[in-house]
């Protein structure tokens, strides 16, 4: 059983939709005229939702099943179903959508699950491809690996929510390789039991400058960089690195 079969059901506790998340996702998808949003790794679809909500229509892709299924049952019961539409798929394989999206998503960290160049090129070049030729959008988030490259051990704060007896610990180990592995551990009080599921899994940390050389080898136009979902300027030391790029000319 995969790690995320294992979560899925804990996956929203862990990482809801965020009100400042949700807030800059939707003022920029409606500055730049949106209404059609491909979500890559969409995860069980808490911001697809939340988008519908707020009048766009979403289309979310993941590359594990048990996200999807969980997308999809929690989709299900939303008012805004209609405007909603869940399947399995690889967000290395998007020129299969070529000119159907306004906006594309890839958010919580998900990039730096791809490990090579040519992964993270598919990515990068297919996303395009989705985009309609006038004005697509591509918002990207990932943990700012300018701030984490160089440390020996690098924890990020624990996510704690008593009311769901759930702990989940994360940390960043360098290898010699240059990635980096990510281990997390979630804990749930079930019962007057502790369960606990252990995980590792290797991440690229993709620098700013990486991404803007992506960004600028696939066609994409006019990056801006933020370091927090607040619209705050982007810091070497910040915690997030969230970009936003139009689609560029043809």
């Amino acid at each position: 059983m995969s790690f995320y079969e294992e979560i899925h059901g804990s996956y929203e506790d862990i990482f809801p939709a965020g009100e400042a998340q949700v807030s800059f996702l939707a003022r920029v998808l409606s500055g730049g005229g949106a209404s059609k949003v491909l979500d890559a790794a969409c995860g069980t679809g808490a911001y697809a939702r939340a988008l519908a909500q707020q009048g766009f229509e979403v289309t979310g892709i993941d590359y594990e099943e048990a996200m999807v299924r969980e997308a999809r049952k929690r989709g299900a019961k939303s008012k805004y179903a209609r405007r909603l539409h869940f399947r399995r798929g690889d967000m290395r394989d998007l020129e299969s959508f070529a000119g159907r999206f306004d906006a594309l998503l890839c958010l919580g960290n998900s990039l730096p699950h791809l490990l090579e160049d040519e992964e993270i090129q598919s990515f990068f070049r297919g996303g395009r491809k989705a985009l309609r030729k006038e004005g697509g959008l591509l918002i990207l988030q990932t943990v700012n690996y300018d701030r984490v490259l160089g440390k020996e051990d690098y924890h990020l704060p624990p996510i704690e929510r008593k009311d769901k007896g759930l702990r989940f610990t994360r940390r960043y180990e360098p290898r010699l390789d240059g990635l980096l592995d990510f281990h997390t551990e979630l804990r749930l009080e079930r019962g007057g039991e502790t369960l606990s599921r252990r995980n590792r899994v290797p991440l690229r940390p993709l620098t700013r400058k990486e991404l803007e050389s992506f960004l600028e080898d696939s066609g994409f136009a006019a990056p801006s960089f933020y370091g927090s979902f607040r619209f705050g300027p982007w810091d070497r030391e910040g915690p997030a690195t969230i970009l936003v790029a139009g689609r560029g000319a043809s």
